[in-house]
Protein backbone atom coordinates (compact mmCIF):
# COMPACT_ATOMS: atom_id res chain seq x y z
CA UNK A 1 0.00 0.00 0.00
CA UNK A 2 2.84 2.17 1.02
CA UNK A 3 4.96 1.86 -2.67
CA UNK A 4 1.49 2.38 -4.34
CA UNK A 5 1.21 5.49 -2.54
CA UNK A 6 4.51 6.85 -3.29
CA UNK A 7 4.22 5.56 -6.96
CA UNK A 8 1.18 7.54 -7.12
CA UNK A 9 2.59 10.94 -5.66
CA UNK A 10 5.93 10.55 -8.10
CA UNK A 11 3.31 10.65 -10.89
CA UNK A 12 1.84 13.99 -9.48
CA UNK A 13 5.38 15.21 -8.94
CA UNK A 14 5.97 14.52 -12.37
CA UNK A 15 2.98 15.92 -13.76
CA UNK A 16 3.69 18.81 -11.79
CA UNK A 17 7.16 18.92 -12.81
CA UNK A 18 6.23 19.10 -16.67
CA UNK A 19 3.44 22.49 -15.49
CA UNK A 20 6.38 23.83 -13.84
CA UNK A 21 9.03 23.92 -16.25
CA UNK A 22 6.80 25.28 -18.81
CA UNK A 23 5.54 28.32 -16.59
CA UNK A 24 9.42 28.39 -16.35
CA UNK A 25 10.12 28.46 -20.05
CA UNK A 26 7.56 31.02 -20.59
CA UNK A 27 8.60 33.72 -17.42
CA UNK A 28 12.32 33.33 -19.30
CA UNK A 29 11.30 34.26 -22.07
CA UNK A 30 9.61 37.33 -20.78
CA UNK A 31 12.24 38.49 -18.06
CA UNK A 32 12.41 41.65 -17.31
CA UNK A 33 15.68 43.01 -15.24
CA UNK A 34 15.75 45.62 -13.02
CA UNK A 35 15.63 48.87 -14.31
CA UNK A 36 16.32 52.34 -13.19
CA UNK A 37 17.35 55.82 -14.59
CA UNK A 38 20.56 55.86 -13.00
CA UNK A 39 21.91 52.34 -13.51
CA UNK A 40 24.63 52.82 -15.65
CA UNK A 41 25.48 56.07 -13.65
CA UNK A 42 26.10 54.18 -10.79
CA UNK A 43 27.69 51.46 -12.30
CA UNK A 44 30.41 54.22 -13.51
CA UNK A 45 30.87 55.23 -10.48
CA UNK A 46 31.20 52.68 -8.42
CA UNK A 47 33.48 50.87 -10.55
CA UNK A 48 35.95 54.05 -10.40
CA UNK A 49 35.67 54.29 -6.83
CA UNK A 50 36.81 50.69 -6.53
CA UNK A 51 39.78 50.80 -9.03
CA UNK A 52 40.86 53.85 -6.67
CA UNK A 53 40.00 51.63 -3.60
CA UNK A 54 42.00 48.48 -4.53
CA UNK A 55 45.71 49.75 -4.12
CA UNK A 56 46.21 46.50 -2.22
CA UNK A 57 45.26 44.30 -4.74
CA UNK A 58 47.18 42.48 -7.40
CA UNK A 59 45.77 39.02 -9.44
CA UNK A 60 46.41 36.40 -7.07
CA UNK A 61 48.53 33.88 -8.41
CA UNK A 62 48.55 31.62 -5.24
CA UNK A 63 45.15 30.49 -5.82
CA UNK A 64 43.10 32.60 -2.67
CA UNK A 65 39.60 33.22 -3.80
CA UNK A 66 36.57 34.87 -2.32
CA UNK A 67 33.30 33.43 -3.71
CA UNK A 68 30.30 35.74 -3.57
CA UNK A 69 26.68 34.15 -3.70
CA UNK A 70 23.90 36.06 -5.12
CA UNK A 71 20.34 34.50 -5.20
CA UNK A 72 18.24 36.41 -3.39
CA UNK A 73 17.88 38.75 -6.26
CA UNK A 74 17.41 42.22 -4.51
CA UNK A 75 19.56 44.72 -5.14
CA UNK A 76 20.63 45.26 -1.67
CA UNK A 77 21.43 42.20 -0.88
CA UNK A 78 23.61 41.80 -4.07
CA UNK A 79 25.35 45.52 -2.88
CA UNK A 80 26.32 44.77 0.56
CA UNK A 81 27.72 41.24 0.04
CA UNK A 82 29.91 42.83 -2.98
CA UNK A 83 31.15 45.66 -0.80
CA UNK A 84 32.05 42.96 2.24
CA UNK A 85 34.28 40.81 -0.41
CA UNK A 86 36.40 44.38 -1.29
CA UNK A 87 37.16 44.26 1.90
CA UNK A 88 38.55 41.26 2.36
CA UNK A 89 39.63 41.42 -1.17
CA UNK A 90 41.67 44.93 0.53
CA UNK A 91 43.05 42.87 3.12
CA UNK A 92 44.47 39.43 1.67
CA UNK A 93 44.83 40.21 -2.12
CA UNK A 94 42.41 37.53 -2.66
CA UNK A 95 40.87 37.32 -6.54
CA UNK A 96 36.64 37.41 -6.08
CA UNK A 97 34.52 35.31 -8.23
CA UNK A 98 30.60 35.58 -8.08
CA UNK A 99 28.21 32.87 -7.98
CA UNK A 100 24.86 34.26 -9.53
CA UNK A 101 22.23 32.40 -11.50
CA UNK A 102 22.38 31.90 -15.07
CA UNK A 103 19.81 34.39 -15.89
CA UNK A 104 20.42 36.86 -13.09
CA UNK A 105 21.70 39.72 -15.93
CA UNK A 106 21.26 42.52 -13.59
CA UNK A 107 22.85 40.90 -10.72
CA UNK A 108 25.99 40.39 -12.95
CA UNK A 109 26.24 44.17 -14.02
CA UNK A 110 25.70 44.99 -10.14
CA UNK A 111 28.77 42.52 -8.89
CA UNK A 112 31.07 43.50 -12.44
CA UNK A 113 30.95 47.29 -10.77
CA UNK A 114 32.81 46.41 -8.25
CA UNK A 115 35.64 44.90 -10.77
CA UNK A 116 34.47 41.60 -10.15
CA UNK A 117 34.66 39.26 -13.96
CA UNK A 118 34.66 36.05 -12.72
CA UNK A 119 31.41 34.28 -12.31
CA UNK A 120 30.01 30.65 -12.14
CA UNK A 121 26.34 30.37 -13.17
CA UNK A 122 23.75 28.22 -11.48
CA UNK A 123 22.04 26.42 -13.77
CA UNK A 124 18.36 25.99 -14.00
CA UNK A 125 17.70 22.23 -13.54
CA UNK A 126 16.31 20.90 -17.23
CA UNK A 127 13.87 18.78 -17.51
CA UNK A 128 15.82 15.76 -17.84
CA UNK A 129 17.32 16.33 -14.65
CA UNK A 130 14.05 17.02 -12.98
CA UNK A 131 13.09 13.49 -13.77
CA UNK A 132 16.43 11.92 -12.68
CA UNK A 133 16.59 13.35 -9.56
CA UNK A 134 12.77 12.93 -8.85
CA UNK A 135 13.35 8.92 -8.96
CA UNK A 136 16.35 9.70 -6.71
CA UNK A 137 14.08 11.27 -4.13
CA UNK A 138 11.69 8.67 -4.59
CA UNK A 139 14.25 5.91 -3.40
CA UNK A 140 15.23 7.86 -0.19
CA UNK A 141 11.17 9.09 0.39
CA UNK A 142 10.66 5.13 0.11
CA UNK A 143 12.61 4.09 3.05
CA UNK A 144 11.33 7.56 5.40
CA UNK A 145 7.98 6.52 7.43
CA UNK A 146 7.32 10.04 7.57
CA UNK A 147 7.80 14.16 7.58
CA UNK A 148 9.57 13.85 10.86
CA UNK A 149 12.19 11.28 9.21
CA UNK A 150 12.04 13.40 6.20
CA UNK A 151 13.56 16.73 8.07
CA UNK A 152 16.26 14.46 9.52
CA UNK A 153 16.90 13.25 6.37
CA UNK A 154 20.72 13.53 6.14
CA UNK A 155 23.44 12.09 3.36
CA UNK A 156 26.73 12.14 4.53
CA UNK A 157 27.38 15.54 6.27
CA UNK A 158 24.69 17.46 4.26
CA UNK A 159 21.28 17.47 6.34
CA UNK A 160 18.74 18.05 3.69
CA UNK A 161 15.64 17.31 5.25
CA UNK A 162 15.49 20.55 7.42
CA UNK A 163 15.86 22.78 4.50
CA UNK A 164 13.46 21.12 2.03
CA UNK A 165 11.18 21.64 4.54
CA UNK A 166 11.67 25.32 5.20
CA UNK A 167 11.83 25.77 1.46
CA UNK A 168 8.75 23.99 1.07
CA UNK A 169 6.25 25.80 3.90
CA UNK A 170 7.72 28.77 2.13
CA UNK A 171 7.02 28.56 -1.43
CA UNK A 172 4.00 26.71 -0.82
CA UNK A 173 2.66 29.23 1.53
CA UNK A 174 1.00 26.10 3.41
CA UNK A 175 1.97 26.49 6.88
CA UNK A 176 2.62 22.81 8.19
CA UNK A 177 2.95 19.44 6.72
CA UNK A 178 1.44 16.14 8.74
CA UNK A 179 2.04 13.65 5.82
CA UNK A 180 4.26 13.46 2.72
CA UNK A 181 2.70 15.04 -0.21
CA UNK A 182 4.56 14.66 -3.72
CA UNK A 183 5.95 18.58 -4.01
CA UNK A 184 8.08 16.88 -1.09
CA UNK A 185 9.30 14.98 -4.09
CA UNK A 186 9.33 17.82 -6.18
CA UNK A 187 11.93 20.17 -3.91
CA UNK A 188 13.83 17.13 -2.85
CA UNK A 189 14.98 16.38 -6.58
CA UNK A 190 16.22 20.58 -6.52
CA UNK A 191 17.93 19.51 -3.46
CA UNK A 192 19.57 17.00 -4.94
CA UNK A 193 20.68 18.54 -8.16
CA UNK A 194 21.92 21.31 -5.88
CA UNK A 195 24.17 18.88 -3.70
CA UNK A 196 25.74 17.64 -7.36
CA UNK A 197 26.25 20.97 -8.11
CA UNK A 198 28.18 21.94 -5.30
CA UNK A 199 30.00 19.02 -5.39
CA UNK A 200 31.75 19.53 -8.33
CA UNK A 201 32.11 23.48 -7.41
CA UNK A 202 34.17 22.72 -4.62
CA UNK A 203 36.07 20.00 -5.81
CA UNK A 204 37.74 22.00 -8.53
CA UNK A 205 37.84 25.50 -7.16
CA UNK A 206 39.55 26.54 -3.53
CA UNK A 207 38.23 29.42 -1.79
CA UNK A 208 39.07 31.14 1.25
CA UNK A 209 36.04 32.66 1.82
CA UNK A 210 32.34 32.80 0.65
CA UNK A 211 29.88 35.77 1.22
CA UNK A 212 26.61 34.69 1.81
CA UNK A 213 24.25 36.41 4.01
CA UNK A 214 20.93 34.31 3.39
CA UNK A 215 21.94 31.07 4.53
CA UNK A 216 18.64 29.44 4.63
CA UNK A 217 15.98 27.58 1.57
CA UNK A 218 17.36 26.28 -1.56
CA UNK A 219 19.96 26.49 -3.09
CA UNK A 220 21.18 28.70 -0.38
CA UNK A 221 21.30 26.27 2.60
CA UNK A 222 23.17 23.21 0.45
CA UNK A 223 25.50 25.66 -0.73
CA UNK A 224 26.08 26.92 2.72
CA UNK A 225 26.25 23.40 3.90
CA UNK A 226 29.28 22.28 1.54
CA UNK A 227 30.99 25.40 2.30
CA UNK A 228 31.74 24.36 5.23
CA UNK A 229 32.54 20.99 4.59
CA UNK A 230 34.99 22.43 2.24
CA UNK A 231 36.86 24.48 5.21
CA UNK A 232 35.95 27.69 3.38
CA UNK A 233 34.79 30.57 5.72
CA UNK A 234 31.14 31.89 5.47
CA UNK A 235 31.03 35.59 5.94
CA UNK A 236 26.87 36.19 6.68
CA UNK A 237 25.97 40.00 7.15
CA UNK A 238 23.58 40.36 10.25
CA UNK A 239 20.94 43.26 10.17
CA UNK A 240 20.74 46.22 7.85
CA UNK A 241 20.23 47.44 5.79
CA UNK A 242 22.28 50.11 6.91
CA UNK A 243 23.38 48.99 10.25
CA UNK A 244 25.34 45.78 9.77
CA UNK A 245 27.25 43.06 11.00
CA UNK A 246 29.50 40.09 10.05
CA UNK A 247 29.17 36.68 11.94
CA UNK A 248 31.73 34.38 10.82
CA UNK A 249 31.12 30.68 10.59
CA UNK A 250 34.18 28.01 10.18
CA UNK A 251 33.31 25.01 10.95
CA UNK A 252 31.12 22.13 9.86
CA UNK A 253 29.52 22.02 13.42
CA UNK A 254 27.94 25.38 13.02
CA UNK A 255 25.77 24.33 9.86
CA UNK A 256 22.25 24.69 11.90
CA UNK A 257 23.82 27.73 14.02
CA UNK A 258 21.87 31.07 13.80
CA UNK A 259 23.86 33.79 12.42
CA UNK A 260 22.83 36.04 15.45
CA UNK A 261 23.46 32.98 17.68
CA UNK A 262 25.10 34.64 20.98
CA UNK A 263 27.96 32.83 22.45
CA UNK A 264 27.89 32.60 26.59
CA UNK A 265 31.36 33.27 26.93
CA UNK A 266 31.48 36.66 25.73
CA UNK A 267 28.32 38.39 27.37
CA UNK A 268 30.37 36.71 30.49
CA UNK A 269 33.25 39.24 29.44
CA UNK A 270 31.34 41.95 29.28
CA UNK A 271 29.10 40.55 32.54
CA UNK A 272 32.76 40.57 34.12
CA UNK A 273 33.98 44.35 32.39
CA UNK A 274 31.80 46.08 33.72
CA UNK A 275 27.95 44.89 34.59
CA UNK A 276 26.35 47.58 35.40
CA UNK A 277 27.12 49.80 32.52
CA UNK A 278 26.40 46.96 29.88
CA UNK A 279 23.19 46.54 31.93
CA UNK A 280 22.00 50.32 31.47
CA UNK A 281 23.01 50.57 28.04
CA UNK A 282 21.07 47.43 27.24
CA UNK A 283 18.29 48.55 29.33
CA UNK A 284 18.25 52.16 27.48
CA UNK A 285 18.62 50.28 23.87
CA UNK A 286 15.12 47.86 24.80
CA UNK A 287 13.36 51.09 26.42
CA UNK A 288 14.40 52.97 23.19
CA UNK A 289 12.93 50.68 20.81
CA UNK A 290 9.89 49.64 22.39
CA UNK A 291 9.00 53.55 22.89
CA UNK A 292 9.70 54.08 19.03
CA UNK A 293 12.88 56.03 19.67
CA UNK A 294 14.99 54.42 17.83
CA UNK A 295 14.13 52.24 14.78
CA UNK A 296 13.47 48.45 15.35
CA UNK A 297 15.85 46.19 14.44
CA UNK A 298 12.79 43.76 12.79
CA UNK A 299 11.12 45.44 10.00
CA UNK A 300 8.19 43.26 10.33
CA UNK A 301 8.22 44.55 14.31
CA UNK A 302 8.45 48.05 14.39
CA UNK A 303 4.58 48.30 13.09
CA UNK A 304 4.10 46.98 17.10
CA UNK A 305 4.89 50.07 18.68
CA UNK A 306 3.85 52.64 15.72
CA UNK A 307 0.20 53.09 17.09
CA UNK A 308 -0.21 56.45 18.69
CA UNK A 309 -3.44 56.90 21.07
CA UNK A 310 -4.57 57.91 24.69
CA UNK A 311 -5.36 54.24 25.24
CA UNK A 312 -3.76 52.69 28.23
CA UNK A 313 -3.57 49.16 30.39
CA UNK A 314 -6.78 50.39 32.33
CA UNK A 315 -8.59 51.11 28.72
CA UNK A 316 -7.14 47.69 27.93
CA UNK A 317 -8.22 45.62 31.04
CA UNK A 318 -11.49 46.85 30.27
CA UNK A 319 -11.68 45.97 26.68
CA UNK A 320 -10.95 42.35 27.62
CA UNK A 321 -13.28 42.81 30.56
CA UNK A 322 -10.32 41.00 32.64
CA UNK A 323 -9.49 41.45 36.77
CA UNK A 324 -6.13 43.41 37.28
CA UNK A 325 -5.35 40.94 39.89
CA UNK A 326 -5.29 38.23 37.40
CA UNK A 327 -1.99 37.55 36.14
CA UNK A 328 -1.60 37.05 32.46
CA UNK A 329 0.75 35.60 30.13
CA UNK A 330 1.09 36.57 26.42
CA UNK A 331 1.67 33.97 23.57
CA UNK A 332 3.74 35.97 20.84
CA UNK A 333 3.16 34.47 17.32
CA UNK A 334 5.68 33.67 14.69
CA UNK A 335 5.85 34.10 11.25
CA UNK A 336 4.26 30.68 9.81
CA UNK A 337 5.51 30.75 6.42
CA UNK A 338 9.39 32.01 6.88
CA UNK A 339 12.16 30.91 9.51
CA UNK A 340 10.98 27.51 10.83
CA UNK A 341 14.37 25.98 10.36
CA UNK A 342 16.64 29.17 11.22
CA UNK A 343 17.84 27.59 14.43
CA UNK A 344 19.94 24.04 15.18
CA UNK A 345 16.41 21.97 17.01
CA UNK A 346 12.57 22.59 17.88
CA UNK A 347 11.13 21.31 19.61
CA UNK A 348 7.36 21.46 17.97
CA UNK A 349 7.90 20.42 13.93
CA UNK A 350 6.85 24.05 12.69
CA UNK A 351 5.71 27.23 14.57
CA UNK A 352 2.10 26.38 13.10
CA UNK A 353 2.33 22.81 15.74
CA UNK A 354 3.93 25.31 18.01
CA UNK A 355 0.90 27.40 18.06
CA UNK A 356 -2.12 24.74 17.86
CA UNK A 357 -0.39 22.21 20.37
CA UNK A 358 0.14 25.60 22.91
CA UNK A 359 -3.59 26.40 22.76
CA UNK A 360 -4.98 22.98 22.78
CA UNK A 361 -2.97 22.68 25.98
CA UNK A 362 -3.77 25.70 27.37
CA UNK A 363 -7.49 25.51 26.54
CA UNK A 364 -7.83 22.51 28.92
CA UNK A 365 -5.54 24.29 31.88
CA UNK A 366 -7.54 25.57 34.63
CA UNK A 367 -8.60 29.68 34.24
CA UNK A 368 -6.09 30.98 37.02
CA UNK A 369 -4.77 33.09 34.04
CA UNK A 370 -5.07 35.11 31.67
CA UNK A 371 -3.83 34.53 27.90
CA UNK A 372 -3.51 36.73 25.57
CA UNK A 373 -2.04 35.81 22.12
CA UNK A 374 -0.41 38.55 20.06
CA UNK A 375 0.06 37.82 16.39
CA UNK A 376 3.15 37.97 14.63
CA UNK A 377 3.13 41.72 13.00
CA UNK A 378 4.44 40.28 9.53
CA UNK A 379 0.76 38.21 9.48
CA UNK A 380 -0.85 42.66 9.18
CA UNK A 381 -2.38 42.67 6.02
CA UNK A 382 -1.16 39.43 4.39
CA UNK A 383 -2.89 38.44 1.13
CA UNK A 384 -1.98 34.91 1.11
CA UNK A 385 -4.48 32.70 -0.58
CA UNK A 386 -5.39 29.54 0.52
CA UNK A 387 -3.21 29.75 3.64
CA UNK A 388 -3.46 29.41 7.22
CA UNK A 389 -4.35 32.80 9.20
CA UNK A 390 -3.47 32.61 12.81
CA UNK A 391 -6.35 34.13 14.23
CA UNK A 392 -7.93 32.18 12.32
CA UNK A 393 -6.46 29.07 13.81
CA UNK A 394 -6.97 30.90 17.21
CA UNK A 395 -10.92 30.64 17.11
CA UNK A 396 -11.00 27.39 15.49
CA UNK A 397 -9.17 25.81 18.85
CA UNK A 398 -10.38 28.17 21.24
CA UNK A 399 -13.64 29.74 20.29
CA UNK A 400 -14.98 32.27 23.15
CA UNK A 401 -13.19 31.39 26.37
CA UNK A 402 -12.74 34.19 29.10
CA UNK A 403 -9.75 33.76 30.26
CA UNK A 404 -7.99 33.37 26.51
CA UNK A 405 -7.93 36.40 23.77
CA UNK A 406 -6.27 38.18 20.86
CA UNK A 407 -4.81 41.00 21.29
CA UNK A 408 -6.54 44.19 20.12
CA UNK A 409 -5.12 45.92 17.41
CA UNK A 410 -5.91 49.66 18.28
CA UNK A 411 -3.85 48.94 20.77
CA UNK A 412 0.02 50.03 21.29
CA UNK A 413 1.99 46.65 21.43
CA UNK A 414 3.93 48.42 24.30
CA UNK A 415 1.20 47.88 26.68
CA UNK A 416 2.11 44.36 26.50
CA UNK A 417 4.75 44.90 28.97
CA UNK A 418 2.70 46.33 31.03
CA UNK A 419 0.60 43.90 31.70
CA UNK A 420 2.48 40.88 31.17
CA UNK A 421 3.41 38.62 34.03
CA UNK A 422 5.46 35.80 31.87
CA UNK A 423 5.82 35.44 27.96
CA UNK A 424 5.50 32.24 25.78
CA UNK A 425 7.44 31.99 22.31
CA UNK A 426 8.74 29.53 20.25
CA UNK A 427 12.01 30.84 19.09
CA UNK A 428 11.67 34.14 18.45
CA UNK A 429 13.45 37.69 20.26
CA UNK A 430 10.53 38.07 22.53
CA UNK A 431 12.98 35.46 24.76
CA UNK A 432 15.26 38.42 24.93
CA UNK A 433 13.48 41.52 25.10
CA UNK A 434 11.14 40.62 28.11
CA UNK A 435 13.76 39.15 30.73
CA UNK A 436 15.03 42.93 30.06
CA UNK A 437 11.54 44.29 32.19
CA UNK A 438 12.06 41.29 34.57
CA UNK A 439 9.51 39.31 32.99
CA UNK A 440 10.45 35.25 32.81
CA UNK A 441 9.59 34.04 28.85
CA UNK A 442 9.16 30.06 27.85
CA UNK A 443 10.62 29.01 24.90
CA UNK A 444 9.97 26.16 22.74
CA UNK A 445 13.15 25.02 20.76
CA UNK A 446 16.92 26.65 20.47
CA UNK A 447 16.97 30.40 20.28
CA UNK A 448 20.13 32.80 19.44
CA UNK A 449 19.87 33.45 23.54
CA UNK A 450 18.94 30.20 24.95
CA UNK A 451 22.24 29.51 26.32
CA UNK A 452 22.75 32.92 28.00
CA UNK A 453 20.62 32.20 31.17
CA UNK A 454 17.62 34.18 31.43
CA UNK A 455 14.85 32.38 29.76
CA UNK A 456 13.27 28.95 30.36
CA UNK A 457 14.52 26.72 27.15
CA UNK A 458 12.66 23.13 27.50
CA UNK A 459 14.02 20.64 25.76
CA UNK A 460 11.11 18.56 24.71
CA UNK A 461 6.98 18.42 25.37
CA UNK A 462 6.85 17.26 28.34
CA UNK A 463 9.10 19.43 29.73
CA UNK A 464 8.05 22.33 28.04
CA UNK A 465 3.90 21.84 29.03
CA UNK A 466 5.02 20.87 32.57
CA UNK A 467 6.52 24.79 32.54
CA UNK A 468 2.98 25.80 31.17
CA UNK A 469 1.10 24.12 33.92
CA UNK A 470 3.48 25.49 36.61
CA UNK A 471 3.10 29.26 35.21
CA UNK A 472 2.18 30.55 38.78
CA UNK A 473 5.47 28.99 40.73
CA UNK A 474 7.10 31.04 37.61
CA UNK A 475 5.75 33.88 38.13
CA UNK A 476 6.07 33.94 41.55
CA UNK A 477 9.53 33.38 41.25
CA UNK A 478 10.55 35.88 39.31
CA UNK A 479 13.68 36.44 37.63
CA UNK A 480 16.60 37.73 39.48
CA UNK A 481 19.14 40.49 39.11
CA UNK A 482 21.78 39.13 37.85
CA UNK A 483 19.30 37.16 34.84
CA UNK A 484 17.73 40.78 34.14
CA UNK A 485 21.43 42.07 34.02
CA UNK A 486 22.31 38.90 31.39
CA UNK A 487 19.11 39.75 29.66
CA UNK A 488 19.71 43.49 29.36
CA UNK A 489 24.00 42.62 28.34
CA UNK A 490 22.92 40.08 25.75
CA UNK A 491 20.51 42.77 24.09
CA UNK A 492 23.15 45.47 24.21
CA UNK A 493 25.54 43.10 22.81
CA UNK A 494 23.49 41.68 20.09
CA UNK A 495 21.93 44.63 18.32
CA UNK A 496 24.17 47.28 19.73
CA UNK A 497 27.94 46.00 19.92
CA UNK A 498 27.70 43.84 17.01
CA UNK A 499 27.01 46.08 14.40
CA UNK A 500 27.93 49.20 12.66
CA UNK A 501 26.51 51.83 10.77
CA UNK A 502 27.80 51.58 7.42
CA UNK A 503 29.08 54.70 5.31
CA UNK A 504 27.99 53.56 2.33
CA UNK A 505 24.94 51.82 2.68
CA UNK A 506 21.75 53.46 3.08
CA UNK A 507 18.64 52.49 4.79
CA UNK A 508 16.54 50.96 1.95
CA UNK A 509 13.30 48.70 1.39
CA UNK A 510 14.79 45.08 0.91
CA UNK A 511 11.88 44.09 -0.76
CA UNK A 512 11.06 43.87 -4.41
CA UNK A 513 9.29 47.29 -4.01
CA UNK A 514 12.38 49.00 -3.49
CA UNK A 515 12.39 52.12 -5.67
CA UNK A 516 15.67 51.55 -7.57
CA UNK A 517 16.13 54.63 -8.07
CA UNK A 518 15.65 56.09 -4.88
CA UNK A 519 18.43 53.37 -4.00
CA UNK A 520 21.02 54.40 -6.48
CA UNK A 521 20.69 57.95 -6.23
CA UNK A 522 21.36 57.20 -2.36
CA UNK A 523 24.42 54.60 -2.85
CA UNK A 524 25.83 57.63 -5.41
CA UNK A 525 25.82 59.94 -3.09
CA UNK A 526 27.33 58.26 -0.07
CA UNK A 527 30.20 56.93 -2.49
CA UNK A 528 30.79 60.54 -3.12
CA UNK A 529 31.42 61.80 0.47
CA UNK A 530 33.02 58.80 1.55
CA UNK A 531 36.10 59.24 3.79
CA UNK A 532 38.02 55.62 4.30
CA UNK A 533 39.47 57.07 7.56
CA UNK A 534 36.05 57.71 9.16
CA UNK A 535 35.04 53.55 7.75
CA UNK A 536 34.88 52.25 10.85
CA UNK A 537 33.04 48.84 10.25
CA UNK A 538 36.39 48.43 7.53
CA UNK A 539 38.51 48.45 10.86
CA UNK A 540 36.48 46.57 12.88
CA UNK A 541 35.84 43.65 9.92
CA UNK A 542 39.59 43.46 9.45
CA UNK A 543 40.24 42.53 13.01
CA UNK A 544 37.53 40.24 13.16
CA UNK A 545 38.97 38.16 11.05
CA UNK A 546 42.92 38.95 11.55
CA UNK A 547 41.36 36.95 15.21
CA UNK A 548 39.17 34.52 13.23
CA UNK A 549 35.87 35.92 15.76
CA UNK A 550 32.43 35.10 15.17
CA UNK A 551 31.33 38.45 15.89
CA UNK A 552 32.18 41.47 14.15
CA UNK A 553 32.28 43.48 17.55
CA UNK A 554 32.69 47.78 18.02
CA UNK A 555 33.70 47.73 21.83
Amino acid sequence: MKFINNIFLLTLAIFYSLLFHIKIFFINLSNKSFVSKNFDEFIKLNSSFWKKNNRNYTNNKDNKNILITNFVHQPVYTYTESLISKYIQNFYGYNIFGLIDSIDKFGKKLIKSFNVDNFFYYPNISIFQRFFFLFQAFKIISNLKNVDEFINFSRGEINFGRCVYDHLIRNTVIATFNKIDFKFYFFLSEALFCNNFCINLFSKNKFEYMIMSETQFLPSNIIFQHALINKIKVISRVGGPKNIGITLYDSVKDKHTSNIKIKKSLIDKLYIKDKKLFSNKGLDAITKTFENEIQHYDKNSEKNFLKKNNLDTNDLYNYLNWDKSTKTCIIFGHNLFDGNYYNSWRIFRDNLTWFKETLFFIKNLKPEINWLYKEHPSEYGSEFRNTTKSVKEFYDIIGSQDNIKIFPKNFNSILLRDVADCALTSQGSVGIEYPCFGIPVITAGDSFYDSLGFSYNPRNKDEYFDLITDMSKIISKKLTKDEINLARISFYFSNKATRIDHSLLTESDISRKIDLNLFFDQSIDLISKYKEDEDTFKKYLQIQLANNDRNLTAI
